[in-house]
């Protein structure tokens, strides 16, 4: 999904991170299998589970994994939609900073087992394809993480908790000594991320239901630090992951247990050093998308991957009213 909007409005933004995350469009990829093989299910949801992820592999009995998809078919939806006005022109992502994490590499334990390496590889050689397409970057800087031997999940280091880096399931946030928002913050925002201290900020809540919904959770969060009461501070937006919403964590975790995505992946107190605002949309559940994730293979509208996607609209309304005139 972060993918998704950087695409969508990168005139917008001076770059994107991706936490386990496959290549722009995927789920749109051309497939033999999803077209033929299971003709029966959309082709969204077939790549989403076979080819974009290993989720049919790993969730279901008899699942296997066709992966992973190929990067030059993002490459050509993205030139195609630039070009038609359903994305920002790709000149929008000159000098971007990217910033792709894969929790795990190939043949060593624990990995990924939900979004294997080699998907973010694509995500990688996408991005980079599309920095030597003439109309796009020029210069841009890409960083790919993959270092980090730990399951599908949010790496986090918290030296009060033991190291879990092979846990799978909610909350998706694993302690495994690594601090994953301090380093995609620190790529970000160069130089501005220092030595953390106790936060000064403020973690509050606003109300989503005035908003372009889309399976849309009646509630986000903001954090913002101190400082940027005062003064203009950058503004991040934060995108959990599937399985990460708060209402999601409630109902699968007792109290103790329970670490949410907008409070517990150490992205407030770095933020706070950095004096960067960070914006938490919060998706919902619902029938076509039963763990809350972000609409990335197309159960909102055919346009979930534009300008024109409902969550995207969402997003950007939020985006807005925080750097509107006057607020």
């Amino acid at each position: 999904m972060a993918v998704q909007y950087h695409l969508a409005h990168s005139s917008e933004l001076t770059g994107v991170a991706s936490v386990a995350g496959g290549p722009y469009h995927c789920a749109a990829t051309p497939s033999f299998f999803c077209d033929y093989m299971l003709w029966f299910l959309p082709r969204g949801v077939c790549n989403a589970s076979y080819r974009c992820t290993a989720t049919a592999k790993k969730l279901l009995p008899f699942g296997f994994y066709m992966g992973p998809p190929d990067h030059e078919d993002s490459v050509d939806s993205a030139l195609a939609l630039a070009e038609a006005g359903l994305i920002d022109p790709l000149n929008g992502l000159n000098n971007d900073r990217v910033w792709i994490f894969t929790s795990g590499q190939p043949n060593k334990t624990p990995r990924d087992t939900l979004v294997p390496h080699e998907i973010a590889v694509q995500l990688k050689d996408f991005y980079q394809a599309l920095y030597n397409q003439s109309e796009a970057v020029e210069g841009g800087d890409l960083v790919f993480v993959d270092s980090v031997q730990a399951e599908h999940s949010m790496v986090i280091d918290d030296p009060t908790r033991d190291d879990n880096c092979d846990a799978f399931g909610h909350p998706f946030i694993d302690d495994c000594s690594y601090n994953t928002a301090q380093q995609l913050l620190d790529h970000l925002y160069p130089n501005s991320v220092k030595q953390l201290a106790t936060s000064q900020g403020q973690l509050l809540s606003f109300d989503q239901q005035a908003l372009p919904q889309a399976t849309m959770a009646d509630t986000g969060h903001i954090y913002v630090p101190a400082a940027c009461r005062q003064t203009t501070c950058p503004l991040h937006i934060a995108l959990h992951g599937c399985g990460q919403t708060q209402t999601m964590i409630d109902a699968a975790l007792p109290e103790p247990e329970r670490l949410y995505f907008y409070r517990d992946t150490g992205y407030n107190s770095w933020a706070d050093t950095a004096n960067v605002v960070m914006l938490y949309p919060q998706a919902a559940a619902s029938e076509d998308n039963e763990n809350g994730c972000w609409d990335w293979w197309g159960y909102s509208s055919e346009d979930f991957h534009n300008q024109r996607a409902p969550q995207i609209l969402s997003i950007r309304s939020m985006v807005q009213a925080l750097t509107g005139p006057g607020d």
